[in-house]
């Protein structure tokens, strides 16, 4: 066969032809990659340092049911009426009537210059949306006042300030106790289902604020009904609320929303109402009973039950970001498979030394002055008093103590059904990570004392505000109190709370002991104590 020749013409317009296949193809590839790394690869926002990864990096709360960034940010200026202090909102000057502005009154923590409070991550699922994180019930901040001295709490590069004035201290996995989540949620719900919260008004105040593109405007515009739904539908499966007392500042009620949004229990008249708890220092409590009645013994389904919690799901659930929380906060890895002597080892050397390692997040330490020679002598009546249930080596520690005994308020306990333990161990089913450890329990667990100044107020549901008043005898405890102070009482350890406003103009939470799920009796070790010896336990406390 002769071979084919083309004329000059010929061979032109053929590599014409192939140069326009060739850009068309490449201006479509990257129209393509374009728009999957736009608008639909999820990109979730990264951060070097662990502790700007621990206030605002993502556990997958804020993958697709997350709320989209612009509509949450101008939320306050669209229901004004719903948060909870409407007129201090209005009362701001225009230029300070921003959505931050309205979300500090539920006491979430906004460092200056930042665009969401500590506890919200971002991630873009085609536009960006943001979901809660551990910090948004594990971090909060304690005002300097006198004699305070920031720089004792942590090592140099770990002390950090809310703003330039330095006028309140960051600690990190401190239970937050200015935080009012239910506050938040009901103000998100009550929002939602406001005749005013329509496409055309929210886009109109998102335009007053942000400029978007015309993608973006497209998405915003479909994404705000689906948003709408998703929070009345929410709404609808947590209206027992108002069968309930109020939460208040520091607390949250975990696992009744956690029986109505992953199992659809109806509500079963409970509260199990309880503190936030501290998070540092994890790998000296494996192997301790967990949760305050000591319902879970694995440190990691711990922590995937507070993530799932926080509004994660089974399928949204990062799992490598949310890993390096619970490696920064000590907790082994949970995919090694120790042998039982191997673990039994583990967990002994880290009670013979329970500090955390050095690139862990440290316990916090007491900044005022401590009285050496009476802490001193404090040392001995706790070894006496308090070690064997508290001491990382005592008998007792990490143990369920059964409610018989230990006599405090059981509506937390009664809260965590067996039914509802089945329930949890179905959770993950197929994953590796499957939970099988959630049991029911008779009591509450004994838990170590580390950091114990920040963890204010105590017992399990936040019922003595200060150390002096757990060490006071039952009716002598104070009966109504305020919570959500971030000024702390250097004198009976722990956060004021006999004032009604904060000094940042928060009017804080009034606590009644007599509402329901609220007691503070029982706990009575150490209340027939001499005062001397009261005073001497209470300065040894500070230092642990």
């Amino acid at each position: 066969m002769a071979q084919q020749f083309r004329t000059p013409v010929e061979e032109y317009e053929r590599r014409r032809e192939w140069i326009i296949r060739g850009s068309l193809l490449l201006i479509v590839l990257s129209i393509a990659a374009i728009v999957y790394w736009r608008y639909i690869r999820e990109s979730p926002v990264d951060y070097a340092s662990d502790i700007e990864h621990f206030k605002y990096g993502s556990i997958g709360a804020d993958s697709d049911a997350g709320i989209p960034y612009w509509v949450w940010r101008v939320m306050p200026q669209v229901c004004p009426g719903h948060l909870p202090h409407p007129a201090a909102f209005r009362a701001l000057p225009a230029d300070e009537q921003s959505g931050l502005a309205g979300y500090q009154q539920f006491g979430f923590l906004i460092e200056e210059g930042k665009d969401r409070p500590i506890g919200f991550s971002m991630r873009r699922v085609q536009i960006d949306r943001v979901g809660l994180d551990c910090a948004a019930c594990h971090s909060s901040s304690v005002r300097v006042s006198e004699g305070m001295d920031p720089a004792r709490i942590y090592p140099a590069g770990y002390v950090q300030y809310l703003d330039s004035s330095k006028s309140r201290v960051l600690i990190f996995g401190m239970p937050a106790n200015t935080v009012d989540l239910q506050g938040y949620f009901e103000f998100l719900f009550a929002c939602a289902a406001d005749p005013y919260f329509t496409v055309d008004n929210v886009m109109s105040h998102i335009a007053a604020v942000a400029t978007l593109g015309p993608v973006e405007r497209f998405l915003y515009r479909l994404s705000i009904p689906v948003m709408r739904e998703r929070l009345l539908l929410r709404r609808g499966q947590f209206e027992f609320f108002a069968q309930m007392p109020p939460f208040g500042p520091g607390r949250v009620d975990t696992f009744s929303p956690y029986k109505a949004a992953f199992f659809h229990f109806p509500y079963d008249g409970t509260i199990g109402t309880a503190d936030f708890p501290s998070l540092w220092n994890q790998r000296p409590r494996v192997g301790m009973h967990l949760h305050w009645d000591g319902d879970n013994q694995s440190v990691f389904e711990r922590n995937i039950s507070a993530s799932l919690g926080a509004g994660a799901t089974p399928t949204s659930l990062d799992m490598t970001r949310m890993l390096r929380v619970a490696y920064w906060i000590g907790c082994p890895d949970p995919r090694a498979n120790p042998s039982p002597e191997e673990q039994a080892r583990a967990i002994k050397a880290a009670r013979l030394d329970p500090v955390p390692h050095q690139l862990e997040l440290p316990i916090p330490k007491y900044p005022f002055a401590v009285i050496a020679e009476l802490a001193h002598a404090g040392e001995g009546v706790y070894i006496r008093e308090c070690a064997a249930c508290h001491g990382w080596q005592g008998e007792h520690v990490g143990e369920v103590l059964p409610i018989e005994k230990i006599g405090t308020d059981p509506h937390r306990l009664d809260s965590f059904t067996p039914e509802f333990a089945k329930s949890q161990n179905t959770l993950g089913t197929g994953l590796w990570w499957h939970f099988h450890n959630f049991q029911k329990t008779n009591g509450y667990a004994n838990m170590p004392l580390d950091g114990i100044w920040a963890r204010a107020p105590y017992l399990h549901n936040g019922s003595a505000p200060t150390l002096s008043d757990m060490l006071a005898k039952p009716q002598d405890r104070p009966k109504q109190f305020y919570r959500g102070d971030d000024r702390y009482d250097p004198v009976n350890v722990g956060f004021r709370s006999d004032r009604r406003v904060s000094d940042d103009g928060r009017e804080l939470f009034q606590f009644t002991v007599a509402t329901q799920g609220n007691g503070n009796s029982g706990h009575t070790y150490g209340n027939n104590l001499s005062e001397a010896d009261k005073r001497a336990l209470l300065e040894y406390l500070k230092t642990l």
